[in-house]
């Protein structure tokens, strides 16, 4: 069974048994406390040293639709940077490689966040689309010319254009700040998937990759 299978499957469990009750009487809300608990809250992070809530929040998600959309695009994508690691160092070497990249995007995705709202203790924050992020962008890093749907745009279009306007779209929706979407995660998700191949494979490799399948494909 593949990593990308197993994360999808452990989300997929934990998400669900954290949901939040359909009828929120008090014992229901006592007997469902992993949501609470287990959210990315930066004020609890400084006040109680809970660092584990920079990953252990990218595993829960608020509802079947949250869940669905992100697991859906992570299996879309995560495949071939799996299997990218594995071709380059071997399978070990490179679903270890792959676990790195996946847990340290969920971290990366919400520094920022964790510096703005510290002192905050209302924000909270699930979901694991900072690292589904950093996935897509790490794929577009090295096959930018394969074609990709944005929104509700009916025509597919080239991935790094894609992600051009994902980044520039995601940076401007952050600073308006006017849904309960986590568009600075996604922003610097997708900044730590392009980073992090470059700590282990050469960047005269990504680079003549990139510019093959972008000028040559």
């Amino acid at each position: 069974m593949s990593v990308t299978l197993i994360i999808i499957l452990f989300t997929v469990a934990t998400s669900v048994a954290a949901f939040p009750p359909e009828i929120p009487t008090i014992e229901a809300i006592r007997n469902t406390n992993i949501l609470p608990r287990f959210s990315f809250n930066p004020f609890f992070i400084k006040r109680f040293n809970q660092f584990e809530r920079f990953l252990t929040h990218g595993f829960i998600h608020i509802n079947w639709w949250h869940l669905i959309f992100n697991m859906l695009t992570f299996y879309f994508f995560a495949p071939q940077i799996e299997n990218l690691y594995k071709d380059y160092f071997g399978k070990l070497q490179g679903t270890l490689i792959f676990l790195l990249f996946y847990f340290s995007a969920l971290v990366a995705a919400s520094i920022f966040d964790f510096f703005k709202y510290n002192k905050v203790s209302a924000y909270n924050a699930v979901g694991a689309s900072g690292a589904v992020s950093a996935v897509i962008f790490t794929y577009i890093l090295f096959y930018p010319q394969s074609k990709l749907y944005m929104f509700f745009i009916p025509l597919p279009i080239p991935a790094w254009i894609f992600g051009l306007l994902f980044l520039i779209y995601s940076a401007y929706m952050a600073k308006q700040n006017v849904d309960n979407i986590g568009h600075s995660s996604h922003f610097w998700g997708s900044i730590w998937g392009i980073i992090f191949p470059f700590l282990f494979i050469n960047y005269k490799i990504i680079w003549n990759t990139f510019i093959n399948q972008l000028f040559y494909y």
